[in-house]
């Protein structure tokens, strides 16, 4: 479920964003972020392209069906976002079922080609499955598996990102309310005077309800993130879970594929050289301790289930890495951060990740990825 809710997220996204730059021109998700106030919209997320059109003022409605039925498939499909992220649905096959039919019902509605084929394949298969017939293993188990996995990174950095400008809002929520205490009391001390004026008290006046509105604004505001924050949270708890259960399998499959290879003497040679060639690379400090410097722009991701580091989606920064200097590198984070996720490098080379909202230091990578 989790899959077919990301398929509609980038297909129903890219259907957005195609037709309302007809309607609005290319700034049209900029305006909306501002409408909302809301700068992290993101077209591929399901949870925006479900939940957005479900607003009586949302431009989107322009776009889309009039008819109400498309509407209250919408608005299960919110619900149905909601106890998947929340781990409460059962997954057995007619609720299954009934959801992949809401899936398909709303991508006939507008067309949406790639999506129609996929959910309908799938209401087959998983017909037949209900019928008894077996199927082969899936040899692209483990690409789907990367793809959750690059998914988990982008949230649990988006989470991140979220409680730095969470952090900043409370700050300013802070500053905001001591403006409106001052400004009470300067109201209070101008109104009691003798000596006070109609318009300077009316000014005063209004100058404290402007700071209690922009407190009541960032207050409001920092719930909104809040909320976010705690979505983001469940959905990358319900990732990793996910990850963890399909990962398990194809670790014995590595497992096996490893024992099984013969590795020639050149591969040894290689991987010596991989080996002296990571301890003279140059580091400021020890790997594992906090890094207090920015992290870097390049993003690749540590992969729990191949033991290895992989491209971000659509990623080519490990085009020409050497593989086994990978793999070397990959064990040796895993034992600093088990449960894997997104790496950042700098233009040093300097590379480190994210662990309970701190950069932790990984070491330097220079030459990995030329």
């Amino acid at each position: 479920m989790f899959d077919c809710l990301l398929l509609l997220g980038d297909e129903l996204g890219s259907y957005y964003d195609a037709n309302m730059r007809k309607v609005q021109g290319d700034e049209w998700l900029r305006t909306l972020a501002q409408q909302r106030n809301d700068y992290n919209l993101t077209l591929n997320d399901p949870d925006f392209v479900i939940k957005e059109p479900l607003r009586s003022d949302s431009p989107l409605r322009a776009i889309l069906p009039k008819s109400p039925s498309f509407y209250k498939n919408l608005d299960i499909l919110r619900k149905i976002r909601n106890h998947i992220a929340h781990n409460k649905t059962e997954g057995g096959y007619e609720q299954t079922r009934e959801i992949l039919g809401i899936l398909l019902a709303v991508s006939l509605d507008i067309d949406l080609k790639h999506s129609v084929n996929e959910y309908a394949g799938a209401i087959r298969r998983i017909e037949a499955l209900d019928q008894g017939k077996t199927f082969v293993e899936d040899s692209k188990t483990e690409d789907r598996v990367e793809e959750f996995e690059d998914r988990s990174a982008e949230i649990e950095e988006m989470l991140f990102e979220e409680k730095e400008k969470s952090a900043k809002v409370a700050r300013l929520l802070e500053e905001a309310r001591s403006v409106v205490v001052i400004k009470e009391l300067e109201f209070e001390a101008l109104y009691e005077s003798e000596q006070a004026k109609t318009a300077a008290v009316q000014n005063m006046e209004a100058e404290l309800n402007k700071a209690r509105q922009e407190a009541e604004e960032l207050k409001v505001q920092l719930d909104q993130n809040a909320q976010r924050t705690d979505e983001l949270k469940k959905n990358e708890i319900s990732l990793k879970n996910l990850v963890a259960s399909l990962a398990q399998p194809l670790a014995k499959i590595i497992e096996r594929d490893l024992k099984a290879m013969k590795i020639d003497e050149r591969s040894e040679d290689i991987k010596s050289q991989a080996k002296e060639n990571t301890a003279k690379l140059p580091s400021v400090q020890e790997a594992g301790t906090l890094w207090e410097y920015p992290k870097g722009n390049k993003k690749i991701v540590l992969s729990v289930s191949s033991r290895d580091l992989v491209d971000t989606k659509n990623g080519k920064l490990l085009e020409k890495a050497d593989p086994i200097r990978t793999k070397d590198l990959a064990e040796k984070w895993l034992k600093i951060r088990p449960q894997g996720g997104r790496i950042f490098i700098d233009s040093e080379g300097h590379a480190s990740t994210l662990i309970d909202d701190r950069l932790v230091y990984l070491g330097n990578v220079t030459g990995l990825l030329n």
